[in-house]
């Protein structure tokens, strides 16, 4: 890495010559009387590359648990299938990526639930257990489409980003760039909170 950083989200980032990577912000905790007391946790950089915690109260005769695994999941079906973002609000874990896979989990009512091409964007929301889904769409038109980012806004909104070649990928009236310029193109939407349908949408390129 050429650089160590800690966000205002509390996630530990590094810098490197493709990008920044990070890994998100710690979660402690001890066993107490047969429940799970959370315990503040948070990374500190000593020096150019020595990262360790800063720890508030805690009872030192019990083990203290730093960062575990609180769920492990596949999301897919049966093609290709990649996730290359993911954000957390309030405990839900928010995924976006791409996918080839007609059998891709969604979700009723959501904006898109069939693909119409070899590669898609996808949206979706997992509960914090990492057992259900809150929401999962399929994003595209007609060729090969992907997203690379995700956010929301204060209100719920969603924010996606990526790149397209469908000249047919959904806009909405009024937006920077209702055609795609190129073989490719770059491409941004927000949805509303329940991802049932497009506030905005636009090529970018």
């Amino acid at each position: 890495a050429d650089g160590i950083s800690i966000n205002e989200k509390g996630d530990l980032v590094f810098s490197t010559s493709i990008g920044d990577r990070s890994q998100c912000k710690l979660f402690a905790y001890q066993e107490i009387n047969g429940e799970k007391k959370q315990v503040e946790c948070s990374f500190k950089i000593e020096g150019k590359d020595v990262v360790s915690f800063n720890l508030g109260e805690y009872n030192k005769n019990l083990p203290l648990i730093i960062d575990p695994l609180i769920y492990a999941t596949y999301l897919g079906g049966n093609n290709f299938d990649a996730a290359y973002s993911c954000n957390v609000n309030d405990g839900f874990l928010y995924i976006a990526g791409g996918t080839m896979s007609p059998d891709f989990p969604v979700t009723p009512g959501a904006y898109k639930t069939t693909i119409g091409a070899s590669m898609e964007c996808y949206i979706t929301k997992m509960d914090y257990s990492g057992t259900d889904l809150v929401f999962s769409t399929f994003l595209g038109a007609s060729s090969y489409d992907m997203s690379y980012g995700i956010d929301f806004d204060s209100d719920g909104n969603i924010y996606t980003a990526g790149y397209v070649q469908s000249t047919d990928f959904p806009t909405t009236p009024g937006v920077f760039d209702t055609d795609n310029s190129g073989s490719m193109d770059a491409f941004i939407t927000k949805f509303d909170p329940e991802c049932t349908e497009l506030i905005y949408s636009t090529y970018f390129g």
